[in-house]
């Protein structure tokens, strides 16, 4: 499981240095337009939906609530992937990556001291490899 999620970071990385060159060189309009156009995504999600969670939202009960908490997730994630252009063009792909990978290392120590959970040797060789990044990138 370790090994697929280093796997997504580094493809969302790369893709976001990609993101980030489209910013730096063509109009925020146009990059948020082939956000909104590009049907690529959709199927993959969609893809990813019913291999993977379809089993999975049969058995929610749905309520008032559940819809609200799936509501508030899509607004979040149309919310966070329309301002990632800005964010991109101000600070760089290399600051955002480093800022998404600080918070997953949050996460990992969430789970090490507030709910005692063991963690994968790799999650420590992640925390080390971002701590590294974050040096190398202060000092530049």
């Amino acid at each position: 499981m370790e090994s697929l999620r280093i796997t997504r970071t580094f493809c969302f990385a790369f893709s976001n240095v990609g993101e980030e060159y489209c910013v730096k060189k063509k109009d925020l309009v146009e990059v948020l337009t082939m956000h909104s156009f590009n049907f690529f995504p959709y199927f993959f999600c969609i893809y990813y939906f019913i291999i993977s969670c379809l089993k999975d939202l049969e058995s929610v009960k749905w309520s008032a609530t559940m819809i609200s908490l799936f509501v508030g997730f899509t607004a979040a994630s149309l919310l966070s992937f329309s301002i990632i252009p800005f964010v991109l063009k101000l600070s760089g792909a290399t600051l955002f990556n480093l800022s998404l990978l600080t918070s997953d290392i949050w996460a990992v120590v969430i789970r090490i001291f507030f709910y005692r959970q063991q963690v994968d040797r790799l999650s420590y060789l992640a925390f080390g490899l971002v701590d590294i990044g974050l040096i190398i990138y202060t000092v530049k």
